[in-house]
């Protein structure tokens, strides 16, 4: 994801490359939706989710993403509020059944928090992202692990979290290779739009390209 938000152009290009009934387990439909947020083209991302199948598989992190969770997204970055929710609620209700099974209860967690910080619910968020960084650290897994450990800054940025945000994104940005966080993918995820005006993100965004 890191290399599509790197350089949209070009991604964009290699995307329109791709025959649209290719899709194998809904991985390319993921990539659509990722690029189009990335790029904040809403309409895009949704139509892109149109066709897509009810959950859309993340080879790179051996996840799953609900279409509800991807659709509740681009129509918040929309400004569609209530449909929005609408699709979160029906985002949290496909995931927390999946809780009880040990085979998906990280990625359910994961899921589910930024289900919440979506819905406004802050300290349901950060407790469910903490706890799925809990369960998979990089310690444990070094790709996975700083997966999560991403989305858990992601959703501390979304709920107004800035310090410790902020901590973890320079832990990430010190990561080989930046792989789940880099400069580019900062100036352009609207994800870090809470962030953006601090001028601790400003220095973090300076001092990345100036290495």
């Amino acid at each position: 994801y890191a290399v599509v938000v790197t350089g949209c152009p070009r991604a964009s290009r290699a995307m329109a490359s791709i025959p649209p009934a290719l899709d194998p387990q809904g991985s390319v439909s993921l990539e659509r939706v990722r690029l189009a947020l990335a790029m904040r083209r809403p309409d895009a991302a949704l139509a892109a989710l149109a066709k897509a199948p009810a959950l859309l598989r993340d080879d790179e992190n051996n996840g799953q993403f609900p279409v509800s969770l991807l659709r509740a997204q681009a129509l918040a970055l929309k400004g569609e509020s209530a449909q929005a929710r609408a699709a979160f609620l029906e985002a949290k209700q496909s995931q927390v059944p999946l809780l009880d099974d040990p085979r998906q209860h990280v990625n359910a967690l994961g899921n589910l928090a930024e289900v919440y910080a979506g819905l406004g619910q802050k300290d349901d968020a950060l407790a469910t992202a903490r706890q799925a960084s809990g369960l998979m650290p990089p310690a444990k897994d070094a790709l996975d692990g700083n997966y999560y450990f991403a989305r858990l800054a992601k959703i501390e940025a979304q709920v107004g979290d800035a310090d410790s945000a902020l901590s973890h994104l320079r832990e990430l940005l010190a990561a080989p290779a930046g792989y789940e966080v880099s400069v580019a993918s900062l100036r352009l995820d609207p994800v870090w739009d809470p962030l953006r005006k601090d001028p601790r993100f400003q220095q973090l965004i300076a001092d990345g390209a100036a290495t």
